[in-house]
């Protein structure tokens, strides 16, 4: 069995629409924000405060994929560690909840922490607009939290837990406040065991590859519908390079293995790249360097100085085994904080 995916234009009808969950009555914003995989509707409470994003797939929620998203929200991982602040925690579905006042549509989606801020790419955009760019400084933090999250993924079980889609869109972070947060973990892979097989979902089975220009050369060129990255590694230098190197000029819609003069741009980063001792990223084949050939994020840690909490996570086992009959997990209050 498969769920609806309702279209951004159709879901114009949840704009300012008020929904009732449990005993609380929520309210819609007035627009979704748009993505490539998905959009997003803000959700406020009766006093008009952010308290969540709903998240509506425009790909078709299959038995696979559903299975993968429910695991990831059994794990309540938001609890245990800030990093996943923004990883899907539940369920919405009106054929649990009921519908929200005045709408006709059915829709399965995906309830998330309001974490604020805008993503990198959007912030990209704005400075080019405004023609400034905000404190080197606070680029820095950025790439640093950066750095100590992936460190974090990388320590979650036997082999590590990847968020597969790193990029410019799915990195936000909040100038007023100095946080940032990793968004959208559709493509994550969790490999409990050497030998298990696919540990990502099949295109035909709704699952994505990644961003051009982030993922890895290896897998960008790949045509297997089960290829998957080694690590986020490669990912994780393209977004460094930007925020240490991303100058008023560049392309502000293209990772900087695209840019015109990588060789410049790596001038950019000689200060800052040799003060948080990331030198790696001044490497000529920076751009081509297959993933296993660079330093992992645990031991880039040590060396920028970032700020590592103490935290063991055990997970689950992740199995790719469809259960027979999947549906939408009931809502469940959020951990107060």
């Amino acid at each position: 069995m498969s769920y609806p995916v309702i279209t951004p234009g159709e879901a114009r009808v949840l704009a300012n629409k008020t929904w009732t969950l449990g005993d609380r009555e929520f309210r819609f914003g007035e627009r979704p924000m748009l993505g490539s995989e998905a959009f997003v509707y803000p959700l406020y409470d009766s006093d008009e405060q952010l308290v969540a994003f709903v998240r509506f797939s425009l790909r078709v929620l299959t038995p696979e994929r559903l299975q993968r998203t429910q695991w990831l929200i059994g794990q309540r991982l938001d609890e245990k560690t800030p990093v996943f602040k923004a990883a899907p925690y539940s369920w919405l579905s009106t054929f649990q909840q009921g519908r929200p006042d005045g709408v006709s549509i059915d829709f399965v989606a995906t309830l998330h922490a309001a974490v604020r801020g805008e993503s990198w790419r959007a912030i990209k955009r704005r400075c080019d607009n405004e023609q400034k760019l905000p404190l080197m400084k606070k680029r820095i933090a950025a790439a640093k939290q950066l750095i100590s999250h992936l460190a974090i993924l990388e320590s979650i079980g036997r082999h590590g837990f990847i968020h597969g889609d790193v990029s410019d869109g799915n990195f936000m972070i909040d100038l007023a406040t100095g946080e940032a947060y990793l968004i959208d973990f559709d493509a994550f892979i969790y490999t409990t065991s050497d030998t298990l097989k696919f540990p990502r979902l099949s295109f035909e089975a709704g699952g994505v590859k990644g961003t051009i220009g982030y993922m890895p050369p290896e897998l960008e060129e790949s045509t297997a519908g089960e290829a998957f990255p080694f690590s986020d590694r490669y990912a994780r230098d393209m977004l460094l390079i930007e925020l240490l190197g991303f100058q008023l000029g560049d392309p502000i819609d293209a990772s900087p293995k695209f840019w015109e003069e990588p060789g410049l741009t790596q001038q950019k980063l000689q200060k800052n790249c040799r003060e948080l001792s990331l030198t790696h990223l001044l490497r000529p084949d920076v751009f081509e360097l297959p993933e296993k050939h660079r330093p992992c994020s645990r031991e880039l840690a040590v060396k920028a100085q970032c700020q590592m909490p103490d935290c063991k996570i055990q997970l689950a086992p992740f199995t790719v085994k469809v259960p027979e009959s999947s549906k939408p997990v009931v809502l469940r209050e959020r951990k107060a904080k």
